[in-house]
């Protein structure tokens, strides 16, 4: 009897579960099994639809301008240790003749005492306000980054030229042998001033280090949190970064 009655209240159960079920979209009770069943369809669509994406942002970061990759070409520009105690951040127009004048002036000094003993390294955010430094922008950038530097040297002692330049033919003229110079030929030079991909990579780069840093005029330097603005003589510098040398080696100790 026990046995009868609990097959009874088993099947009473399933029933009461069943009738519980909503109902399909004719009318008949839903098993809800197309729910259950349909899930990991979705999440394996969602995975391919995710690992499609990455793929894609990976083909694009692997594509080849100029000498280097899209990814290489966005990426930091730093020259010095990458442990050095000091952080120069250097903002800065490859058209400014302010920053032209900073690079032929304390520059040299700069790099010699501070750069090339490990002291400080600097990280060059090239900030183009004209068409002018945009393609000279992205030229430099289409190199790597043992060239980089080289690159935006020859670039300001040659502003004067390239940097009055009144049309896109006239400009490439005289960026085309520079990049000669630096190991590319005509068919990478073309990759490099005309990838859309660059020019929005910079951009956006640009509007990021513009939100957080607010830089309104070309040379500003952030030193360890510190501004200087403008073209400062290698005393200006100096006077900032020898205290936090002495800072660093007290913490060291």
């Amino acid at each position: 009897m026990l046995k009868v009655l609990l097959k009874r209240t088993a099947l009473t159960l399933s029933l009461a579960g069943l009738a519980a079920l909503p109902a399909a979209a004719d009318g008949a009770p839903s098993t809800g099994m197309s729910r259950l069943s349909s899930a990991p369809i979705q999440i394996a669509e969602e995975k391919k639809a995710g690992e499609e994406k990455k793929a894609e942002v990976k083909n694009t970061e692997e594509k080849k301008i100029g000498l280097v990759t899209l990814k290489v070409a966005l990426a930091d520009k730093v020259i010095g240790k990458k442990d050095a105690p000091i952080t120069i951040l250097a903002f800065e127009s490859l058209t400014c003749p302010a920053c032209r004048a900073f690079h032929t002036g304390p520059w040299p000094r700069i790099k010699k005492e501070y750069v090339d003993t490990g002291k400080a390294k600097v990280v060059l955010h090239a900030v183009f306000g004209d068409v002018r430094a945009q393609f000279a922008t992205m030229l430099a950038r289409c190199v790597p980054d043992d060239r980089h530097f080289a690159l935006v040297e020859l670039l300001y002692r040659s502003q004067p030229r390239w940097g009055a330049s009144r049309s896109a033919e006239q400009l490439f003229g005289h960026l085309r042998p520079m990049a000669r110079l630096v190991g590319m030929n005509d068919a990478q030079f073309k990759s490099c001033v005309e990838s859309k991909e660059l020019y929005q990579g910079l951009t956006r780069l640009r509007q990021e280090l513009d939100a957080k840093y607010k830089i309104r005029s070309t040379p500003t330097f952030v030193i360890n949190g510190k501004r200087l603005i403008g073209v400062q003589p290698f005393e200006e510098f100096d006077k900032l970064m020898k205290p936090m040398i002495k800072a660093d080696a007290s913490g060291a100790k």
